[in-house]
Parts: C-alpha cells; structure tokens; sequence
C-alpha cells in the first residue's frame, strides 16, 4: 500500500502563522484567539482552494490545544494529533452536500447536548454549507443562534448568496480573497526549494496564473508536472500541460500585430497548430497583456505600444472571446481576432486620402507654415494619437524653435505628451527645426488637415455625380437601375 499523500493535503497549512494569501483574516482570527474572545458561529467563504477548511480545522486546534487557546496550536498534544487527522471526537466535520436532508441536521443538532470528552469545546465543521436544504436551516437556526457554552460552529461555503441571511447573520463572516499570483509563487518556490527540486520561474508564474487564485489548483498542477520530472520543473513541460504562453512569446505575438508583420503572423499560426494550443486561454492571456500595458503609464513606465492600439486590440479580443461558441472553431475565431486586430493597428495606419498637390523642399527650413504642414503629413512617420493630433491641428506661426497650433476645443482628449512628442521627432526627420510645440484650444477660419480631406471628397463626389447625371447612357442606366445619384459613397485615393 502506499503512503503517497497529495501536495495539496501534505502542504496543507497546520497553524495560523502558515496560511498565505489571507493576511486580514489571520490577523482577526489570532487577536480573537489571543484574547480568549471567541464567537460560537464563523462562516468562511471564498472560491475553491483559497483556505477555507484549512482555516476552519486550524481554528478547531487553537482552540481545543491541550497546552491552551492559542493562534499558535502546539501540534504534539492529541487534540492537535486527532484534529489533523480527522480522528477527533470532539471536532465533527461534515460534508453538507451528502447530507442535506433535515433528518441529517437534525441528528446532528441532538449531538449539541452533549459536553466534550476531551477538549475544551464540542466543534462543528459543516463543508458547502449552502448545500442543506431550507428546511435544514430552519432546524439549524435556534441551535446557530443560541448554542451551549461549550458549542462551535465552523461553517465553509463556496456560495455565500445560496446561504440565508438569516444564517449569515449569526456568524462572524470571513470573506477569504483569492490568492495572489506572485504570493502563489513564492511559496510553491520555497516548497519546492526545502525538497532540492529546480524550478523555472516562468513555468512557476505560468502555474499561478493558470489557477487563478486558488492554491489547491496551483499545487495540482504542480503535482502533475513533477510526474512528469520528479527533480526539476521546466517551462516547456508547464505550457504543454495548461496550453499557456511564455509571456516572451506572446510579447512578440502582440507586438507582430502591433507592426501588422504578416508574414510574422503567419509563422506564429503554424506555431500554434503544430501545438495541441487551447486557443481560448491565448486570447485570455492577450487581453491581460493589453491589460498590463494600457496600466503601464499609472505606475510612470511607458508602454511600447500606442494608447489606441491597445484600446482596440482590447475591444477586439474581448469580444472574440465572448463569442467563441459561434465561431466554425476556436483555431478560425483566434485567427481572425487576431488579424483583426493588425488590420486595424494604429501602427501601420495610413492617410487614405492625398491633398492637393504641393512641391516640398526637404532643404532645411526657416519655418513651418499651415500649407505646408498639409502637404508633408502624409510623409510624416506618425501613427496612432501623434497622427490623429497632426490632423486636427492648424499651424498659427514658428517661433524660432517652437510651433504655435491651435486645437478646437472639442478635440482637446488628443493632447498627450507621447502625442506632441511624436510630431516634433517627425518634423526633425524632415529638417524642420522643432523643439516644442504650444498648443491653443480655439476655433479656427483655416482648414485642418481632417476638414481638407472631407471637402476635397465632398468635391470628387459631387463631379462625380454630375457627370455621371449629364451622361446620356449613365443616366438611362441610373433610372434603369433605379439608383439614387444622393446615395452615392465612392472610395479613392486621389480625388
């Protein structure tokens, strides 16, 4: 017969001082125990795997240790022992889920009566207490209530809003929070550590994230891995496992989208069939890495990536996400997210429509006025919030080296730094000597590049429409066709 225990079972916290990820709680739970001032009700609730039974059977040791109540259990006397075994005759643990019936409550409520053999008190431990029925928690409500001196209840829950108010009212609530990802790590690390296991910290990191918060998760599938390797964990083994992406990899997979390489992304489609890839936790992973890159610039690190792009490509893949099931399959719904995404990137973006001719001297200038800024934006290496900015600005006077613009008010969200930033570095590469520019909110008589391009349309449009209805066979043709000239949308590059 073997001996082998689970990770999740042997790792299993023994005292308050070992529970992670629960700092408030603990904090609670070992100034209550200190002072000797216990409640006769708690309720523990939380997802899976955060602690809730480990915290409800170290609470049972603190208080029923021989050596007395305290946050630290001594864990040698034979309270401690029976308790981490499961073998207490004063600590009753039950499983609500099988015994859901009021019989079931109210058999165990007769138990209430009686004093402890040997502890200090008679302790309930009720797991998934939501599972009772409602005619079991009207049994179990007086007892909750009011119990004898010598009764605990420690009730666990992964459905608090399944619990009655009335219930939740006769307890001290603990609400437990999912386990941080880096708290996750360093422990598995000092685990793995103590037993002269090597370990990757992206294979650790990729662990953590793939169990979103719940330590017994995480040490499961630690579990798994090291069957695989019993003395050192890898990355390659940890991605094979979860269908995760090393964050390096899918950094280059963004910033592809980003540049719109689609050669690049090609090769990174292959990658992925050869691959048994679960395509739906890529673009999970996706969605947080625009995430962690749009927050960049609260915490004064600068992104490499254009505000806009990481809106859009957020949008996106969020909504392809949402969307999987309706998709052909998940390989087609990744793939179009994905390219969705560089059609649409800022990076790669280009002014769709030319102004009117104008010969430019690329010889180093003296100033810069408006008519020549519309004629060399669409030579300018601007994307993004820089182009979106140049567009809408009208160029008042240069000022030795700084720019005077004016800005209508209602475009003032375009004024950012990086933005600004990027159309000096612009005008520099085409020898204009730009250093600063000033930016004024007013409505201006000039055109700005935007308003150039919609007239000039407006005006190929309105040819267009009267030749095509002075035209003796195109219009015989319109009214054989019965098109409305009015409704008439035409797309060209060069009006």
């Amino acid at each position: 017969m073997s001996n082998y225990t689970a990770l999740a079972r042997s790792w299993r916290p023994n005292i308050l001082s070992d529970v992670i990820g629960q700092e408030l709680t603990v904090s609670a739970l070992s100034n209550a125990l200190t002072h000797n001032v216990l409640h006769h009700a708690y309720l523990f609730t939380g997802t899976r795997g955060v602690g809730k039974t480990s915290l409800a059977r170290i609470l049972a040791k603190s208080m029923n240790c021989e050596e007395g109540i305290s946050p630290n259990a001594c864990m040698q006397c034979n309270s401690c022992i029976g308790i981490t075994a499961g073998k207490a005759i004063d600590v009753l643990e039950i499983d609500a889920a099988s015994k859901t019936k009021v019989e079931d409550t109210r058999e165990l409520l007769e138990q209430t009566q009686y004093a402890p053999v040997n502890g200090r008190f008679k302790i309930f431990i009720i797991d998934e207490v939501h599972m009772l029925s409602g005619h079991s928690f009207n049994a179990l409500l007086k007892t909750l209530e009011e119990p004898p001196q010598h009764v605990k209840f420690l009730l666990a829950t992964t459905e608090l809003a399944k619990v009655p108010p009335t219930i939740r009212s006769r307890c001290i609530h603990f609400p437990l929070q999912n386990i941080q990802a880096q708290t996750i790590v360093n422990y598995i690390k000092a685990q793995l550590k103590s037993q002269t296991i090597k370990c990757d910290d992206s294979a650790l990191s990729i662990i953590a994230q793939h169990a979103k918060g719940s330590l017994r998760d995480a040490l499961t599938l630690l579990e798994h891995a090291l069957m695989i390797d019993q003395k050192t964990l890898t990355l390659d083994t940890v991605t094979n496992l979860t269908g995760q992406i090393p964050l390096a990899y899918l950094s280059d997979l963004l910033k592809a989208m980003y540049q719109g390489k689609n050669a690049l992304l090609e090769k990174f489609f292959n990658d992925f069939k050869s691959k048994a890839t679960n395509y739906n936790s890529v673009l999970e992973q996706l969605i947080n890495l625009t995430h962690q890159e749009t927050m960049k610039p609260l915490y004064n690190t600068q992104s490499e990536y254009d505000d806009e792009f990481l809106q859009i490509a957020y949008d996106v893949l969020l909504q392809a996400l949402s969307q999987a099931s309706y998709a052909p399959s998940e390989q087609i719904n990744f793939e179009m997210a994905v390219m969705r995404v560089a059609f649409f990137c800022p990076a790669i973006q280009q002014v769709t429509q030319s102004p009117p001719t104008v010969t430019v001297d690329h010889k180093p200038q003296d100033s810069l006025t408006h008519t020549t800024w519309l004629s060399i934006i669409p030579d300018l290496e601007l994307s993004g919030m820089g182009l979106a900015l140049a567009k809408e600005l009208v160029i008042i006077e240069q000022n030795n080296t700084s720019l005077l613009c004016e800005l209508a008010p209602n475009m003032k969200s375009l004024v950012q730094d990086s933005s600004q930033k990027a159309i000096v570095t612009a005008l520099q590469k085409r020898n204009f000597n730009i250093q600063t520019i000033e930016i004024k909110l007013n409505n201006h008589q000039l055109n700005t590049y935007t308003q150039m391009v919609q007239s000039e349309k407006a005006n190929y449009k309105q040819s267009v429409t009267n030749a095509l209805s002075e035209h003796p066979q195109s219009n015989s043709l319109l009214e054989t066709l019965k098109a409305d000239l009015a409704r008439l949308e035409i797309e060209t590059t060069s009006p």
